[in-house]
C-alpha cells in the first residue's frame, strides 16, 4: 500500500508536469532543488514512479520467494542510501529543504520499516553515514560556480551600458518596493551594464533600452543568496579582479551606482576607487553585511508598507 500511495503521488506530479509544464511545489525549496538536477523534473519523477511500481510488484512476489524478498530488501536499502544523498545535498549544498523530497523520503523509510525494525535500522545507518561524510566535506568550488555561471543563468534582463564599463548584477524581487525604486532609476546609471536577476517572476516595468532574456533560472539567484546567508533583497553583486563585492539595501546600492555607473561630467567629483578586498566565500552562518531592514525586503515576506518613488526622480517610460 505504501508503494502504491507513493506511485499515485508521483503519478500526479507527472501529470502536472505534462499538462502545466511544471510540478507542484509545496515550498520554494522544491524549485531550488529542481534547478540543481541535471535531468528534467519529468524524468526524475518517472524514475521514482518506476521504482515504487517495482517495489510494489516485488512485495507481491516475495511472499513465497525468499530470494525475491532479499532482493527487495537490498533495493530498499539502496533507495535509503539515495535519499540520504539527496537529504545531505539539500542541507549542505542547496541550503534549502524540498518538502516534496522529504515526503518521498518518508515513504521510502516507511517501506523499509514495513520489512522490519532491523531493515529500518540499517537504512537509517546508511543515511547517517552519508550525512556524516557530507558534513566533513567542503563545497567552496560549488559556491564559486554559483556566483559565476549561476548568476548569468539567473539573468532575466540586461540594461546595456557603455562598451568599456563594468558589469553588475542586481538581485531583486517584483514584490519589493525598494527594488522597484532602483529599477525606475536604471536609465540614470548608463555607464554600467546592469544585469537584472529576479528571485521569481520579473516585474512588468517599462525601462528604456532593456534587453529581456529567455530561459533564465531564478532559483540560481535564490541559491546564491542562501549560500551567502542573505535573506533579503535588493542585493548588488559587483565582480572584481579578486572576487566579488556585495552591497545590500536600497541606499547603499543607489550610492554605488551613482558613484560608479553615471557618465562623468566636468564638475562632478571623482568616483571612489574600487575596493580591492572582494570575496567569494563566507564563514559559516555569517553574511557579508549587517541587514538594513528599513531599506530591504525579506525574500519570503513583502515590506509592511508600500514605497512610492519620488515623482521628480522617476524616469518616465518611453
Amino acid at each position: 500500500m505504501t508503494a502504491l500511495a507513493a506511485s499515485l503521488l508521483i503519478g500526479v506530479q507527472l501529470c502536472l508536469i505534462a499538462w502545466q509544464g511544471e510540478s507542484a511545489c509545496f515550498n520554494e525549496g522544491c524549485r531550488i532543488v529542481e534547478g540543481l538536477t541535471k535531468v528534467s523534473p519529468f524524468l526524475f519523477n518517472l524514475f521514482g514512479l518506476l521504482f515504487f511500481l517495482l517495489v510494489g510488484l516485488m512485495a507481491v512476489l516475495a511472499r513465497n520467494r525468499p530470494i525475491t524478498a532479499r532482493f527487495l530488501a537490498l533495493l530498499l536499502l539502496a533507495a535509503m542510501a539515495g535519499e540520504g544523498v539527496l537529504l545531505a545535498y539539500q542541507y549542505h549544498v542547496a541550503l534549502a529543504w524540498c518538502s516534496y523530497c522529504l515526503i518521498i523520503f518518508g515513504l521510502v523509510a516507511l517501506c523499509n520499516l514495513i520489512l522490519g525494525l532491523r531493515q529500518f535500522f540499517w537504512g537509517l545507518t546508511l543515511v547517517a553515514a552519508i550525512n556524516i561524510i557530507f558534513a566533513v566535506l567542503r563545497f567552496e568550488p560549488d559556491l564559486r560556480a554559483t556566483q559565476g555561471n549561476g548568476l548569468a543563468a539567473g539573468t532575466a534582463a540586461i540594461r546595456p551600458g557603455i562598451a568599456d564599463g563594468r558589469s553588475v548584477y542586481l538581485i531583486y524581487s517584483k514584490d519589493c518596493p525598494h527594488c522597484l525604486a532602483l529599477l525606475q532609476r536604471l536609465p540614470e546609471f548608463n555607464a554600467c551594464t546592469i544585469r537584472l536577476n529576479p528571485v521569481g517572476d520579473p516585474p512588468q516595468v517599462a525601462i528604456p533600452g532593456l534587453e529581456r532574456m529567455t530561459g533564465f533560472r531564478p532559483e540560481k539567484n535564490l541559491r546564491l543568496l542562501r549560500a551567502l546567508q542573505i535573506d533579503a533583497v535588493p542585493v548588488l553583486v559587483v565582480p572584481e579582479n579578486d572576487g566579488y563585492r556585495i552591497l545590500r539595501s536600497e541606499s547603499a546600492i543607489e550610492s554605488f551606482l551613482q558613484a560608479n555607473c553615471t557618465e562623468p561630467t566636468d564638475d562632478s567629483p571623482p568616483a571612489p576607487e574600487k575596493s580591492g578586498s572582494g570575496t567569494t566565500l563566507l564563514p559559516e552562518g555569517q553574511s557579508l553585511l549587517p541587514p538594513a531592514h528599513d531599506q530591504e525586503c525579506s525574500v519570503d515576506v513583502d515590506c509592511a508598507e508600500p514605497f512610492l518613488p519620488d515623482p521628480d526622480q522617476t524616469v518616465p517610460a518611453r
